[in-house]
């Protein structure tokens, strides 16, 4: 019969959001992060204290030559420690040497990239259209000139009908002489690409200056092979684990690729150096789904992509010594575990404090609302105001118009104003006031004005 021991020796590392020391309580320590709670509930079960056994090599568990093996596996194999924990994937090769629990949860590798964020603005005239399609537009523009001048047996120069054309483009009159119908079909061809590159151009620089283009970044493992193989990206991953060598040991060359050019650049991070692999967006972090979860996905806040793309899926449990005599419980606690879904619930109350923790570093953007007919209809009563005011400076000589002051009967929906008791109210303001406001901006245009209320213009527009 084995002798179970009186106080049990955990191997692990530190890793960022997964395994964190926390401070020393009595005769333990206080461990945070996913597996540090996990193990928690283990200990707390099992009802048996525990000293920690650190790897001094910051590794997860590699077989050498000798035939030993390195980081929290080699601390088991050794006998230095009765368990293991920290995201410890079960392989047929570390079931050689040790032996492991249930799983208590299932997960794959894969990478998360730094978002790239978007193209300026700046460039929007441009990427309305990719390249291919420009190419053509600057084809078609410098042939249909030449077109025009040999079929419509016209006097003008090429450069004259280039300009007359290029007027279509930006809906402007232009003076071509239609007297036959070939001339006439060749025109309203003209016509018809001009309205339908304006039209899609208009629609595409709309669309690219209201929500900016993305900039393109690595979705799966070969896009992210091609880009370390570009030295656009680095990629890193986890010292000691199996990913490197599953890489390694592919039938695919860019995995193949990758992984020889992980371990020849030395590209591991271990402990807090993820933290401040995160930080560098030229860097990709290979390791487990659940852990870059953490700090990548759509969400405004995290600063990293995680993507669909997996190179295998694998089994996470504790690592144990050979006949250790707390297997069966272990098990029973660990079955218990799973049927609660306390892992997913872990993961979320973890992924929460970490949102909470960057909140302060969120960037405001404005809230997006629809236009609704109100807005169109504000902007029709602006515009007729306005041509108004326009037919009085025509008919008014004198002087110049200015405007001195705007007292408005509004009833407002979308505007926050403070200290309104009501939706209405009564403002009576002089230009310059207006100018400070971002509502002034607009003048009409900025509010929504109720059917039932009287909105009107109080003094004079014009001095």
């Amino acid at each position: 019969m084995v002798d179970c021991p009186e106080t049990l020796r955990v191997a692990t590392v530190e890793s960022l959001f997964s395994m964190n020391i926390g401070e020393k309580k009595t005769e333990s320590f206080k461990l945070l992060g996913i597996d540090g709670i996990i193990f928690h509930i283990f200990q707390k079960v099992l009802n048996i204290p525990f000293e920690l056994v650190i790897a001094e090599d910051a590794e997860w568990g590699r077989s050498l030559q000798n035939g030993s093996w390195t980081g929290m596996v080699g601390k088991v194999q050794k006998g230095e420690a009765d368990i293991a924990i920290n995201t410890l994937a079960m392989t047929e090769e570390r079931l050689k040497v040790i032996d492991f629990s249930h799983s208590y949860v299932v997960d794959k590798i894969t990478f998360a990239v730094p978002k790239p964020g978007a193209y300026p603005n700046s460039l929007a005239f441009i990427q309305a259209f990719d390249l291919t399609v420009w190419i053509s537009i600057v084809f078609v523009f410098f042939l249909t000139p030449l077109l025009f001048r040999c079929l419509l047996n016209s006097n003008n120069s090429y450069i004259q009908i280039m300009f007359q054309l290029s007027g279509l483009l930006l809906k402007q009159s232009v003076n071509f002489n239609l007297e036959s119908y070939k001339n006439v079909v060749l025109f309203l061809s003209w016509c018809f690409f001009a309205a339908v590159v304006t039209l899609y151009y208009s629609a595409n620089l709309s669309s690219f200056l209201t929500v900016p283009l993305e900039m393109p970044f690595a979705r799966n493992f070969k896009e992210l092979s091609d880009a370390v193989s570009r030295g656009s990206l680095k990629c890193f991953a986890a010292k000691g684990t199996f990913a490197i060598n599953t890489l390694v040991n592919s039938q695919k060359e860019h995995l193949r690729d990758l992984g020889e050019t992980i371990i020849r650049n030395e590209w591991y991070f271990s402990g807090d150096s993820l933290k401040s692999l995160t930080a560098d967006s030229y860097t990709a972090v290979m390791t487990g789904s659940s852990l870059l979860k953490m700090v990548a996905g759509l969400e405004v806040w995290k600063s990293y992509y995680l993507s669909d793309d997996s190179i295998m899926s694998f089994n996470i449990g504790v690592v144990m010594k050979k006949d250790f005599c707390y297997k069966e419980k272990l098990n029973k606690i660990i079955s218990r575990f799973n049927s609660a879904g306390l892992y997913d619930k872990i993961i979320r109350d973890e992924s929460f404090k970490l949102w909470i923790t960057n909140s302060k570093e969120v960037p405001k953007t404005l809230l997006e609302i629809p236009l609704s007919l109100a807005d169109f209809l504000a902007k029709c009563r602006t515009d007729v105001l306005r041509n108004f005011t326009d037919v009085g400076n025509d008919c008014d000589d004198i002087c110049k118009p200015s405007c001195r002051s705007v007292r408005y009967d509004i009833s407002l929906s979308k505007a926050s104003w403070p200290n309104l008791n009501h939706q209405q109210f009564v403002m009576n303001r002089s230009f310059e006031q207006w100018s400070h406001l971002p509502e002034a901006l607009g003048l009409l245009d900025a509010l929504e004005y109720d059917e039932n209320t009287t909105d009107f213009v109080n003094d004079t527009f014009f001095r």
